[in-house]
């Protein structure tokens, strides 16, 4: 299967309001019943070779340009924002009382 990107590619990993210049490191492709997965061991490219920590990566989360890694970080900010707005607007004091245990009957 052919993946997006190639080892020693550089990338935009995006996850939540964040942008990271990655350096792509390796490429998985499993395939199960669902179908197949490809997921990226990606590094900061920032960092220096020998520090580099690494992480894994969704291709969904890896895209090819700094515009649009800062359009999608942003609409994820938005719906971050919107979330946790709506969440403060209906928190009601009752959603801190404790939960009552049934009582066994003697």
């Amino acid at each position: 299967m052919e993946t997006k990107y190639k080892i020693g590619d550089i990338a935009y990993h995006v996850k939540d309001y964040q942008v990271v210049k990655v350096l792509i490191l390796e490429s998985t492709v499993k395939t199960d019943t669902g179908g197949s997965h490809v997921s990226y061991l990606i590094a900061s490219y920032k960092e220096p070779s020998n520090t580099r920590k690494q992480q894994n990566s969704i291709e969904a989360m890896l895209v090819g340009d700094l515009e649009t890694a800062k359009t999608s970080a942003t609409l994820n900010w938005e719906k971050i924002d919107k979330a946790v707005r709506e969440g403060m607007a209906n928190l009601k004091e009752e959603d801190y009382d404790p939960i009552l245990e049934p009582k066994e009957s003697e």
